[in-house]
């Protein structure tokens, strides 16, 4: 349910913020019509694939208005499981987009925005295409092969392999959601926005890493993880009428995120020493400031002068432990870091409309990415640093 996709090259720091260092994707959904109209897709495909999908819009009164569009899916998958005749790699996902407008003005705009999916699937399997055995062991190459096939077995290794062997569940399921309250109040000539909104999102996932039912050699592997994000953003912005000489905008952004993430890794070496879990718990805190401005000096209907420049501040700071019974993956006690950043971001633009069809332009903009923490499993105090902007 898409109105227009604007495709915007370069950086895009000064009004779409931090991370759009290389150019921005800006997709804008239909908005609510002031009639009723809908719509509704199906389509089905080879090898057990459904798609199904619907628009519904249309006034809820004079001043009051909605949208609403939904989204399923399913894919049976196209790997087989031969540990027990379950296909994996499949999905079963489906969403939901609303949309509701009150004008109860002629100068105010209210907008209030929701989504919500939820993604299932026995997913990410990699079946075997070739068995590499370790190199600085040569005289045991020809038994470590040996022993991954019988393991495997009667999965093949080949170019055109789809099974696997797994008897650890390969599943995913996401689960994003979303709120924005947009309101854009007229105040004389120029237009006062606000847009507050937030968002979450939930994955959980579990993994077959060692690939078969029995110990690889001697190895057994499992993992699984739960990563929780959730951030609210607010966005306070002036726009000035376009048609005067000097037209601008400019404004103020917050951005609040947090991040809670658990893994849990199992590794089987045949050692009741190296045997064992190690669970990992880190948080991520995200603290982003901004206060940006662009002004245009149209210098004549033919000729612009853009100048524009945005100040951001980056506050990070993480939690993390891992805690073990094993000694392979041994503990490590509860750390923490954060890091502190700012930047200052310009652009200068110079366009020239030479015909009413072409348009030549010279710009000079820089790109901002903010500062961040690696951090796995493997984190440990002396291993895990700041990445710098």
């Amino acid at each position: 349910d898409v109105e227009r996709v604007e495709v915007l090259r370069g950086p895009q720091g000064t009004l779409f913020g931090k991370n759009s260092t290389a150019g921005v994707v800006h997709i804008i959904t239909q908005e609510p019509t002031e009639e009723f109209s809908g719509s509704v897709s199906a389509t089905a495909i080879e090898d057990d694939e459904l798609q199904g999908g619907f628009t519904v819009s249309g006034p809820l009164g004079d001043t009051l208005g909605y949208r609403l569009s939904g989204l399923y899916a399913w894919d049976d998958g196209f790997v087989d499981n031969v540990y027990n005749g379950d296909k994996l790699n499949g999905s079963d996902d489906w969403s939901l987009r609303g949309k509701l407008r009150w004008d109860p003005t002629d100068t105010l705009s209210l907008m209030l925005s929701a989504d919500y999916n939820d993604s299932e699937g026995d997913c990410c399997v990699s079946p075997l295409r070739v068995i590499d055995p370790w190199p600085e062991q040569p005289p045991n190459n020809q038994d470590q092969v040996d022993s991954i096939l019988d393991a495997l077995s009667p999965v093949v290794p080949s170019e055109t392999n789809t099974d696997v062997n797994h008897d650890f569940p390969d599943e995913i399921e996401v689960i994003g959601q979303g709120y924005s309250l947009t309101a854009d109040w007229e105040v004389g000539e120029h237009t006062l926005t606000s847009i507050t909104a937030r968002r979450k999102w939930d994955q959980e996932t579990s993994v077959d890493a060692d690939g078969a039912p029995e110990r690889v050699g001697t190895v057994e592997v499992w993992q699984a993880g739960d990563t929780d994000q959730e951030q609210w953003t607010q966005e306070l912005r002036l726009t000035s009428p376009a048609d005067q000489m000097i037209s601008y905008v400019a404004g103020l952004y917050f951005f609040d995120q947090t991040i809670n993430r658990t893994f849990d890794r199992f590794l089987g070496l045949g050692s009741p020493t190296l045997d064992g879990v190690g669970v990992s718990n880190f948080q991520v805190e995200t603290l982003n400031y901004a206060a940006f401005g662009e002004a245009t000096w149209n210098i004549s209907d033919d000729w612009r002068f853009i100048l524009g420049a945005r100040y951001t501040q980056d506050e990070i700071d993480f939690d993390f432990e891992r805690q073990s019974t094993s000694a392979f993956q041994p503990a490590i006690e509860p750390f923490s870091k954060d890091v502190t950043e700012d930047d200052t971001s310009g652009k200068a633009t110079l366009e020239w409309n030479t015909t009413d069809e072409i348009l030549l332009y010279a710009s000079y903009v820089q790109g901002y990415k903010g500062p961040a923490f690696t951090i796995t499993t493997g984190s440990t105090p002396e291993n895990t640093q700041p990445v710098d902007p």
